[in-house]
C-alpha cells in the first residue's frame, strides 16, 4: 500500500530560521515521496522558498492580517477547532498560536497495532488541543476515559 497525503511546514520567522528548514524538506521529500509537502510563511519570506524543488506549495499569511483575516484563515485550512479560537479575541494570540509547534502524524488504518488516534485533549487550564493518545495513557478508573 502506498501511502499519500499532505505535509504542512508552519513558520513564520526569521529568515536564518526559515532557510534551516529547507534541509529538513529534503529528508521529508525523502521519506514520504508521495506526498506533498505545503509550506506556510508570511508574505515577506515567501519568495525564498518559492523555487524550492520540494515544496509543492508555498501558502502566505499576510503579515498585517488582523483577527477576521486569520480566522478565514484557520476556516481554509482547520489549523484549530471554533472551540479553541472562541476564546481569543486578537490577531496577535491567534498568530502567536498558529506559529506554535503542531504535532504531525499520519493516521493508519486500525488493525490493532500499536498507534494512537487523534482525541482533543483538555488540559488542566482547560484549553482544548489535538492530542495523539496511546492505550497506556488511558485511565480504565476513570468513567469518561473508559469509554475511549
Amino acid at each position: 500500500m502506498t501511502l499519500s497525503g499532505k505535509i504542512l511546514v508552519i513558520r513564520f520567522s526569521s529568515i536564518g530560521d526559515i532557510v534551516l528548514t529547507t534541509s529538513f524538506i529534503a529528508t521529508l521529500k525523502k521519506t514520504f515521496p508521495n506526498f506533498e509537502i505545503h509550506y506556510l510563511t508570511l508574505d515577506k519570506f515567501s519568495s525564498i522558498l518559492e523555487f524550492h524543488p520540494e515544496i509543492d506549495r508555498v501558502i502566505e499569511l499576510n503579515s498585517n492580517s488582523n483577527l477576521k483575516d486569520l480566522l478565514e484563515f484557520n476556516k481554509v485550512y482547520q489549523l484549530y477547532t471554533s472551540v479553541q479560537l472562541n476564546i481569543i479575541d486578537d490577531a496577535e494570540s491567534i498568530r502567536h498560536l498558529i506559529n506554535r509547534p503542531l504535532r504531525v502524524c499520519g493516521m493508519v488504518k486500525n488493525e490493532g497495532k500499536a498507534g494512537g488516534g487523534p482525541f482533543l485533549v483538555k488540559d488542566t487550564e482547560g484549553r482544548i488541543t489535538k492530542q495523539i493518545i496511546e492505550a497506556v495513557q488511558i485511565s480504565k478508573e476513570d468513567s469518561q476515559q473508559k469509554i475511549l
